[in-house]
């Protein structure tokens, strides 16, 4: 199911668990990101790849569930910003990536997938819901404004929209 519109979504969650099975051992490398999955997560510390090094070199390399998700253009988290003007959209957008930036450090799984600009509209589309949620959250608190937040009844989907009030 690989729709090019907002909104188009996988049911079933490309996970670890589903990829991997719950006791994987080996180490596997993402090429596109450099994460690497061990011991039943995703991990970016550098600690953490320092240590492994030697392992991490004879690493299998599998794309992560977040580079499958931007490659597929697939979202669990969609986040629709309705601008009254666009004075803010800089400041706006430099937040969401701070959002974005703390969340990799705990999970680097936690991805914007594509930022779109429309007029009087952004469109935020992010590989977790949580994440979504985070941001829109933040949003509200450093903006104002009014929050709708919608979730699919059969997947982790969230959509989220954020009206500006001047």
């Amino acid at each position: 199911m690989n729709k090019k519109t907002i909104g188009a979504f996988q049911p079933k969650r490309i996970g670890s668990v589903n990829e991997f099975g719950k006791g994987l051992n080996k180490m596997i490398l993402c090429p596109k990101c450099k994460a690497v999955f061990y011991n039943k997560c995703w991990h970016k510390d550098l600690k953490f790849l320092r240590e492994n090094r030697e392992n991490i070199k004879t690493a299998e390399k599998i794309l992560c569930p977040a580079c499958k998700w931007t490659k597929l253009n697939l979202a669990e988290g969609v986040i629709v910003l309705n601008l009254e003007n666009n004075f803010k959209e800089k400041e706006i957008l430099n937040l969401v990536k701070n959002v974005e930036t703390r969340a990799q450090l705990r999970d680097p799984e936690d991805r914007i997938i594509k930022i779109e600009k429309e007029k009087n509209k952004i469109i935020i589309l992010t590989t977790e819901n949580q994440l979504a949620l985070s941001i829109a959250k933040q949003i509200k608190r450093a903006f104002k404004g009014e929050l709708n937040i919608k979730w699919s009844h059969n997947e982790d989907v969230v959509r989220i929209e954020w009206n500006e009030k001047n």
